[in-house]
């Protein structure tokens, strides 16, 4: 009886003076599609959430994962440098201001570390006495001005300088770790310095898989350029730091962001993280369309399925 009088007044409802009410019909097939098309509205919606919010936490797993990685290279250098700074027969020499001798006992470290281009000693001034391989032109040079002293004489505790050109030709871009050198007694005697070119720490970014169109940036305290598959390790030094990620890195920040490279120009998904102790930063760049692939198409399969 109850559906009777439900039909006869549906009936009556769509047709209205004999002919068909299309508002009404309308209306109802609406009515009993909305639940499908707010399902679907819903799905796609929490997909698109659920999908975003993965590929930023992958890009920032990343940007951890080389931030934690360079750490331990950066300490390893350092350590290298402190070992090589502690043979008791060298400290011994450079006490005596044996300064061609000292240097001797280093000139193998190049061939056991193939990333070390070059040893350098120094005066507590920052003069250059030796080096090895042997450079024209820079022994008996004050190096005062240099990151690297500036960075070492505060607190004669071990340094990594900011990325810089060196001075005798080839002028490679590189950075130096300087170590203090002490007497027996404890007496500070000079300084010992390994430079490493940028190429080592490029070769090692390159090593992380992104995703498509993806990198690892590296930078020093200053937001200069210490590793970028798109800039030459040995062209010019590119100053980094008027991009955001950059900035908030700089700052001692961490994230992942959407955000627009005024340098290289492209809107891009950017995870920044920053390198305990050191002041230096890992970036994780990818293009905002390559990023998000997977995302977008498993939109589009939704959009498919629901027709």
């Amino acid at each position: 009886m109850i559906f009777k009088t439900f039909s006869d007044r549906l009936g009556v409802l769509l047709v209205k003076d004999g002919r068909k009410n299309w508002l009404a019909m309308s209306a109802i097939f609406f009515f009993i599609l909305s639940p499908v098309l707010l399902m679907a509205i819903f799905s796609y919606w929490k997909t698109r959430q659920d999908l975003t919010s993965f590929a930023l936490s992958q890009r920032q797993a990343i940007a951890y994962l080389a931030a934690t990685t360079l750490k331990e290279k950066l300490d390893r250098l350092v350590d290298i440098s402190v070992s090589l700074a502690s043979r008791v027969r060298f400290r011994q020499l450079v006490s005596e201001g044996k300064w061609g001798e000292a240097v001797q006992i280093l000139s193998g470290v190049s061939k056991d570390f193939p990333f070390v281009d070059r040893v350098f000693l120094s005066g507590l001034d920052g003069t250059l006495m030796v080096d090895t391989p042997a450079l024209p032109d820079v022994r008996g040079k004050n190096f005062a001005n240099r990151d690297w002293y500036q960075g070492i004489s505060k607190d004669w505790k071990p340094y990594v300088s900011e990325v810089y050109q060196r001075a005798a030709e080839p002028r490679y871009n590189l950075v130096a770790i300087a170590a203090p050198i002490k007497a027996e007694n404890g007496t500070l005697v000079g300084i010992l310095g390994l430079q490493v070119k940028l190429n080592f720490l490029l070769e090692w970014t390159k090593n992380i898989e992104v995703g498509p169109n993806g990198f690892v940036v590296i930078v020093d305290k200053q937001g200069k350029i210490a590793a970028h598959p798109k800039f030459a390790p040995q062209g010019e030094i590119v100053d980094y730091s008027r991009v955001p990620a950059v900035q908030k890195l700089l700052r001692g920040g961490r994230g992942v962001e959407l955000l627009t490279n005024p340098i290289e120009k492209e809107e891009q998904v950017a995870a920044y993280q920053p390198v305990p102790g050191y002041g230096w930063g890992a970036i994780v760049q990818q293009p905002t369309l390559s990023a998000f692939t997977v995302r977008d198409s498993s939109l589009r399969s939704i959009l498919v399925a629901y027709g």
